[in-house]
């Protein structure tokens, strides 16, 4: 709802005798999705603004908003609730299928931050960690050579 203009009057004005009364159903900010409709509900939580008719003078629109629902007319279309759905928690729904996939998705989002913090802290304590010696790398000795030395006989596979 927008205020186009404020006048302001000489008399007084009770806001207990303001009424606003829409002649017309809501008009949709945009076109409502193939099949679906909206429709007024009792159910659905209203909106409250305080509106300040003259100065000192309020009063408190509430206006219940119209809900989206599927067109159904039970012969070539039908409503199929989702599993898990229960009607007496109307918005509350704790165990349909979009329910727990968002409720896993914010516990993967949770859990990634968590490893992450996780792995920051075994960087920290690795870095932190003193550096070992470096060890001797033994030298291996080497081999003699049967041809410069004559200690060492010729074998078969070994000719001088």
């Amino acid at each position: 709802m927008r205020v186009e203009k404020l006048q302001t009057g000489k008399d007084e004005l009770d806001p207990a005798q303001v009424k606003l009364v829409f002649p017309f159903p809501a008009k949709p900010l945009s076109p409502t999705p193939a099949g679906w409709c909206l429709k007024s509900s009792s159910s659905a939580p209203p909106f409250a603004r305080e509106i300040e008719l003259s100065p000192g003078n309020k009063i408190t629109l509430t206006i219940r908003p119209d809900i989206l629902v599927p067109e159904v007319d039970g012969f070539s279309v039908f409503s199929v609730p989702e599993p898990g759905f229960d009607p007496a928690l109307a918005y509350r729904q704790t165990a349909t299928v979009g329910t727990i996939l968002s409720r896993s998705i914010r516990q993967l989002d949770h859990d990634s931050i968590e490893l992450g913090i996780a792995i920051d802290k075994l960087q920290q304590i690795l870095v932190s960690l003193p550096k070992p010696e470096p060890k001797a790398v033994p030298v291996p000795e080497p081999q003699p050579d049967p041809k410069q030395d004559p200690k060492i006989k010729p074998t078969p596979d070994r000719k001088r």
